[in-house]
């Protein structure tokens, strides 16, 4: 046996095992975990807006070193959290 029909043939399975063909629909369970990722993102995005009017109204918006930071990182904790909620075991 060459090497040539011996490395074709071991890129050839190794292709096959890591790759899912193209063109191949997405299953049930993927728009699933698209649409859950979706809504708890959006929970999340509201949950920061929420804490940030709280953060007004309390008077403590002012003192916020780097907002854009800060409340980025507050919806990703509650989007986080509302994923853990939903879908943790």
């Amino acid at each position: 046996m060459s090497v040539q029909k011996i490395v074709t043939s071991s890129n050839t399975t190794a292709r096959e095992s890591h790759s899912s063909p193209r063109g191949q629909q997405p299953t049930e369970l993927q728009d699933t975990e698209v649409l859950a990722s979706g809504l708890c993102a959006a929970v999340g995005i509201v949950a920061a807006i929420i804490i940030r009017q709280i953060l007004v109204v309390a008077g403590i918006n002012d003192y916020v070193v780097a907002p854009l930071l800060t409340y980025t990182g507050l919806a990703v904790s509650a989007t986080l959290l509302a994923w853990l909620l939903w879908f943790g075991h």
